[in-house]
């Protein structure tokens, strides 16, 4: 990065000038400023040299809130600001070069204001690679479908297996599951029938396992599951050892083994509800067959999983939790106490990080409301941490692909106020771990939540089925490129 002016000069500028100053591309810049009603906004422009990562604070003296915000040259918003207490607040984001940017202080409490901006822009020292995104149509499933599973298969390509066709009734969900499946080609290009589920399956879990098998969990009536063999192209009905289990978690173990974890159990009689487990239990491939696991030690629903390195599982979260728990599924065979997290958080996502970190995104806070907040877990420290990044747009129901050069994809989702007027998202964010900031990519062509994606062979990521914005499942898939 190179400075285009003397810092004192643009300071000099910018005090009188304020809204819509030109910064050229600088690395480092300290501006003073002031705000004299409510709504009133100053705006700085910017086009970063290089990619890298950029961080903004703004301090005012008083008892004024200011929002500070990043926005591409369209006014679509990049990032948000983490108001971390004391009068001030921090941005962080990744940049690219040579693309335009709009800096944004806002003022909407307390003003007038005088404020302090100070900017820094770094190049990352390693940089990942420049992704651009791109995404193209696939032709539409045959059947609607939302809350179902897909997984990868040997060739390359995918199944998508069961959920509901009637996602706007929610206590109807069941009575719709589906026994269908779709197989998609290794090119990503089109669907054709799979062989039939066992019985119908709503909230499943669709995990390969190392022989190229697919156990398709849970989500019936029965207690069951499926076990898809590509090979064959048969279907293998499995009882599963504790009764119902819905929208739970199913986590791919080192030793080949599979975890399902939480989720709720479903009954209609004599009327219907549900309640959520405390339970876990473990599907071992070489025998075929599902026994009871380590005891959970608290109900969870809504959670997230994670394998950590040592080969347990980080259960995080969960309606109205804000605490995490690690099941150790071997000779000790218990559930320990996990770190807490920095508040409550359910229909979010955990990822595991290159060294052994683990991201924790966006999800519903304890009013309902979806979240822009992040935070990693390091196994050293043995505590989560809040990130000063903040998502570009505060999502819950998404879903998150860990991509070959550790950066970690977040696709779709919903954006919840904490009523019922939900956006359904296009957007699509990508968090880099080097410099822990979030940047937004070209959006998905359709809003989905609750829908489900697969990392093919190709590298581009499978977005399929969901619901839409007049909460209706759809049969629409796309193939989205993060390169």
């Amino acid at each position: 990065m190179t400075i285009l002016r003397p810092l004192f000069a643009a300071a000099l500028l910018l005090a009188a000038a304020g809204l819509g100053e030109d910064l050229g591309t600088p690395r480092r810049a300290r501006i003073a400023g002031r705000l004299a009603a409510d709504g009133e906004t100053a705006e700085f422009r910017l086009t970063p040299r290089s990619t890298g990562s950029l961080r903004a604070t703004v301090e005012t003296p008083g008892a004024a809130d200011l929002d500070l915000a990043l926005l591409d040259d369209t006014g679509a918003p990049l990032a948000a600001a983490r108001r971390p207490g004391g009068g001030g607040e921090i941005l962080s984001a990744a940049v690219r070069a040579g693309i335009p940017l709009r800096l944004e202080i806002r003022a909407f409490s307390g003003a007038p204001a005088s404020y302090r901006l100070d900017l820094a822009v770094a190049r990352d020292p390693r940089p990942g690679p420049v992704r651009s995104g791109r995404t193209r149509p696939v032709r539409p499933m045959a059947t609607a479908r939302c809350f179902h599973a897909a997984a990868d298969l040997p060739d390359g390509g995918a199944i998508v297996a069961g959920g509901t066709a009637r996602a706007d009734v929610k206590e109807l969900a069941i009575l719709y599951a589906l026994a269908s499946t779709e197989v998609c080609d290794a090119r990503g290009r089109r669907f054709r029938p799979g062989p039939p589920l066992s019985a119908p399956r709503f909230g499943l879990t669709g995990t390969t396992l190392s022989d190229g098998r697919v156990l398709l969990a849970g989500g019936d009536l029965a207690g069951s599951a499926d076990l898809f063999d590509p090979d064959s192209g048969g279907m293998t009905m499995v009882p599963l050892s504790g009764g119902t289990r819905f929208l739970h978690t199913a986590t791919l173990l080192s030793d080949g083994r599979v975890l399902l974890a939480g989720g709720v159990e479903v009954h209609l009689l004599p009327s219907p509800g549900y309640q959520a487990l405390a339970t876990s239990e473990l599907f071992d491939p070489k025998t075929g067959t599902f026994s009871p696991g380590p005891p959970l030690r608290a109900p969870r629903l809504s959670h997230a999983a994670c394998l950590l390195p040592d080969g347990r599982v980080l259960l995080t979260g969960g309606e109205g939790r804000s605490d995490s728990e690690v099941v150790d599924p071997g000779p000790a065979f218990a559930s320990l106490p996990g770190p807490p997290l920095a508040g409550p958080r359910d229909d979010h996502t955990a990822t595991l990080l290159p060294g052994g970190r683990v991201l924790v995104c966006g999800g519903q806070g304890p009013g309902g409301e979806s979240v822009a907040t992040a935070e990693v877990l390091d196994p050293g420290a043995g505590a989560f941490r809040t990130l000063d990044a903040m998502l570009p747009v505060p999502r819950s129901d998404h879903v998150a692909i860990l991509l070959p050069g550790g950066e970690v994809l977040l696709l779709g989702g919903e954006r919840d106020p904490g009523n019922d007027d939900d956006e359904i998202l296009r957007a699509v964010d990508l968090f880099r771990p080097g410099t822990e900031t979030f940047g937004s990519l070209p959006p998905l062509a359709v809003g989905r939540d609750d829908h489900r994606v697969v990392r093919l062979r190709s590298g581009r990521v499978l977005v399929t089925g969901g619901e839409d914005a007049g909460s209706l499942s759809i049969p629409d898939a796309e193939l989205y490129d993060p390169r």
